[in-house]
């Protein structure tokens, strides 16, 4: 059972990066730097199960980080404007690309004991994987209430709720979402 702690361990590790840097990652930017999880991977597997590739394989992930620092490039060097600037902070951009490692490690980890029990059915071992990565979900729970995520920011009184309508919603389909958020009422003319 360890090895299937460490990987819903890693998986929630990048769940958790990838949520506190969403908040100044734009959804664009977001899929670019999702990208490096390849070439993480691919240096990963090489060095730690010593897979070895084929060159075009080793071009195509150097492909992808000159495409990632291209894209880069426009805002380090401040050829974008400053729309970019707020909704692409290159502090929650490293703290997105750092997402990616653990994302690529239990990839790699997931090869590795997966190899091990390659008798076992893999439903049953996905399956392991998903419950260890739920319960690790929820005691990361409360990273929600950190204000480094803005608006996005959950408070803790608000939790157990938002975890009950969750709930209700998958178990008994019973829908929690309104469709009145608040704030002024447009009226057309």
């Amino acid at each position: 059972m360890k090895q299937f702690w460490i990987m819903g361990l890693f998986d929630a590790t990048s769940s958790i990066l990838t949520l506190l840097a969403s908040t100044q990652t734009s959804g664009v930017m977001q899929v670019v730097l999702g990208q490096m999880c390849t070439p993480i991977t691919l240096a990963m597997l090489y060095f730690f199960c010593h897979d070895r590739f084929h060159s075009l394989q080793y071009f195509g992930a150097l492909i992808m980080v000159l495409g990632v620092l291209v894209v880069k490039s426009g805002t380090l060097l401040g050829l974008r404007g400053s729309d970019d600037k707020e909704s692409n902070s290159l502090a929650f951009n490293l703290i997105f690309v750092l997402g990616c490692i653990p994302a690529s490690a239990s990839s790699v980890y997931k090869d590795i004991s997966f190899r091990q029990f390659s008798s076992l059915n893999e439903n049953y071992l996905q399956f392991l994987v998903a419950a260890s990565q739920v319960i690790i979900g929820f005691i990361l729970v409360p990273i929600n209430s950190l204000s480094i995520l803005g608006p996005l920011k959950i408070e803790m009184k608000q939790i157990p709720s938002l975890l009950t309508q969750g709930a209700k919603c998958l178990i008994l389909t019973t829908n929690s979402i309104t469709t009145d958020c608040g704030g002024a009422k447009h009226t057309q003319h």
